[in-house]
């Protein structure tokens, strides 16, 4: 009985310290642990007050209201009642910009829900904007190859350029012009590149006849090549975009809400839609 006592004693501090070094090896498991949770509800928390800092500047935006007598000169001609991004305030003053949150949302595009004072600029003024923006990005492409990787040939830069930029016009177009991406984002991207190459091939040899024949300077041919570009790319948009296929679910709510509001519609009248 002594001798077991013994062996107990002596076995009970291994145990002990056993049993202290596999907690203190579950330590750093545990720490990293709260460590990540922790990294993983900071970000949490950033975006939510990320999107409440839009959410915002996008009300900010769309709460401004021109004066009561500057109202009574623009002719509302797009006011709908049942629309509340359209909606004049109770005074009769008409909002400054509405359905900035719509495009943020995906919704739809600008040219189809914006409106500056009470107005819905035409089609083709959004496009300007998109294409402002991304020959923006293109002349910025263009000066990266031409000074930094030393591409001295004009329109290797033009082409390079173009082609690089085509990839940032087809978001624009989508969020400012034309909408939701028809079949997809990259079936849309493929048809996009493949519409452009008509033009990438004709301003490639515009291009070149402008600086090899008659010897215009590098950035003077890029102006010119630019300008009658952005026209012809507008029809030749217009024809692709919606060619074949349906609206990618990304873009398509605003066709889920007028189904919506269809079977709501027919609820209340009793109907039912299959």
């Amino acid at each position: 009985m002594e001798l077991q006592e013994n062996d107990s004693e002596q076995m009970n501090p291994l145990l002990y310290s056993r049993s202290q070094t596999l907690s203190e090896q579950s330590k750093p498991s545990s720490v990293s642990q709260v460590s990540i949770d922790k990294f993983k509800e900071d970000l949490r928390q950033r975006k939510m007050n990320t999107g409440g800092t839009s959410r915002r500047i996008i009300d900010r935006l769309q709460g401004i209201y021109l004066s009561k007598k500057i109202s009574s000169y623009v002719p509302v001609s797009t006011e709908d009642s049942s629309d509340p991004n359209s909606s004049l305030h109770f005074s009769g003053r008409v909002p400054l910009i509405r359905g900035i949150d719509r495009v943020i949302n995906g919704t739809k595009p600008a040219a189809d829900v914006v409106l500056i004072c009470g107005m819905k600029p035409i089609r083709y003024l959004w496009y300007m904007l998109s294409g402002v923006c991304c020959d923006s990005i293109q002349f910025g492409i263009d000066i990266c190859l031409y000074h930094l990787l030393h591409i001295n040939d004009p329109s290797i830069c033009w082409i390079l350029g173009f082609g690089l930029s085509i990839i940032f016009r087809h978001s624009f177009h989508r969020y400012l012009v034309f909408g939701a991406y028809v079949g997809g984002y990259w079936k849309s991207l493929f048809r996009m590149y493949t519409g452009y190459s008509v033009t990438i091939f004709l301003s490639t040899v515009f291009n070149i006849v402008m600086t090899k024949t008659f010897h215009v300077s590098h950035y003077k041919a890029w102006v010119a090549t630019l300008l009658w570009t952005g026209i012809v790319n507008y029809f030749i948009l217009k024809h692709i975009w919606n060619f074949g296929g349906d609206s990618s679910s990304v873009g398509n709510r605003g066709s889920i809400d007028s189904i919506n509001g269809m079977r709501s519609s027919s609820n209340s009248r009793g109907g039912e839609i299959v």
